[in-house]
């Protein structure tokens, strides 16, 4: 059997090293992402009489954000797209009880506020498509529960 150069193996082996880096990036971005969507709905909901929705502001503030953001950000950040990410945060929301402390050190700089978010928000392993699809099943079973009901 002949032996590889030395410097192809060398070179194979950093071009794993730079993909398994590449992929933990990827990866970390998407969940990067998920985790911000997650925070834009629990904003979005609390911004919505305190979690309690009425159809009519909730449309109206849903509106005029979308508006707003994507004025400053661009694309991305459709009603539906909003409402979506509300839709996610209502589904997996941990129901946790806020001490006055901590209800104090949510409410920082915008800079902290990721961070101390980071801190209560679930860990998603998924990547926002993946939970947009379990979503609409989720909505779907509870049609069809109904239905046999």
């Amino acid at each position: 059997m002949e032996k590889k150069p030395a410097h192809i193996e060398l070179c194979t082996q950093i071009v794993s090293l730079l993909q398994s880096a590449l992929n933990q990036v990827v990866r970390i971005v998407k969940q990067t992402i998920v985790r911000t969507y997650f925070e834009i709905g629990r904003l979005t909901v609390e911004k919505e009489q305190k979690g309690v929705e009425r159809v009519e502001y909730g449309t109206e503030l849903l509106k005029a954000l979308s508006k707003a953001l994507t004025k400053e950000l661009g694309q991305g950040f459709s009603v539906t797209n909003l409402r979506q990410m509300r839709s996610f945060y209502l589904a997996y929301q941990k129901h946790q009880t806020v001490s006055a402390d901590s209800e104090k050190a949510i409410q920082q700089t915008r800079s902290d506020e990721f961070k101390t978010a980071e801190k209560t928000t679930p860990d998603f392993i998924l990547s926002w498509l993946n939970y947009l699809k379990l979503m609409r099943f989720e909505d779907e079973s509870k049609g069809i529960f109904i239905k046999l009901i």
